[in-house]
């Protein structure tokens, strides 16, 4: 292996362990403030009072004037950044069975059955983030009539590929599985 794969390799890995701890320090921080948020809205609407629109993952909200609104978004981060911490560390995983270096590794090559579960995870994840935040933003339609409100779905066509991909890899899996039967 060439050295300037090998780098992009561990940066790829790097990146993905970096970004899971931020999404995962993410959502323990939006659970001290919801619980904040319980016990004293005020201080937490004095930290936010600059901003006027408050975004978490694709759920974006103008003009949040009451608690109950904020702390419905922020249960939806504390929902959807956990399933994002656990795309980046699919991806993670991923690269580390590729290269032989888990537990559950077969040797050193991408069709592997835990490969092909854990894009199929991914998938999932992301497909699931949109929904949740669709509906908390019923909810807060319902309960509150918030000026605008959206809710990005991107993540959606990106699940459904990886879900695709893991079909694919599952096809790869089942011929490698021949190929090493013959020898």
């Amino acid at each position: 292996m060439n050295k300037q794969k090998t780098w992009l390799i561990q940066g790829t890995q790097w990146l993905c362990a970096i970004i899971q701890w931020l999404y995962w320090l993410m959502s323990a921080l939006l659970i001290v403030f919801f619980f904040i948020s319980i016990f004293s809205f005020s201080t937490i609407a004095s930290w936010t009072e600059t901003y006027t629109t408050l975004l978490i993952n694709g759920l974006s909200i103008e003009n949040m004037e009451t608690a109950s609104v904020f702390r419905l978004v922020l249960l939806s981060g504390i929902l959807t950044f956990p399933l994002m911490a656990m795309v980046f560390r699919n991806a993670m995983l991923i690269i580390r069975t590729v290269q032989g270096k888990t537990w559950f590794s077969k040797g050193d090559t991408p069709f592997q059955n835990n490969v092909v579960r854990m894009i199929r995870e991914m998938g999932i994840f992301l497909i699931s983030i949109p929904f949740i935040e669709l509906l908390i933003s019923i909810v807060i339609e319902l309960v509150h009539s918030v000026p605008e409100m959206s809710v990005s779905f991107t993540p959606i066509p990106i699940g459904l590929l990886l879900i695709v991909l893991s079909i694919y890899f599952q096809d790869g899996v089942n011929l490698q599985n021949d190929v090493d039967g013959l020898i």
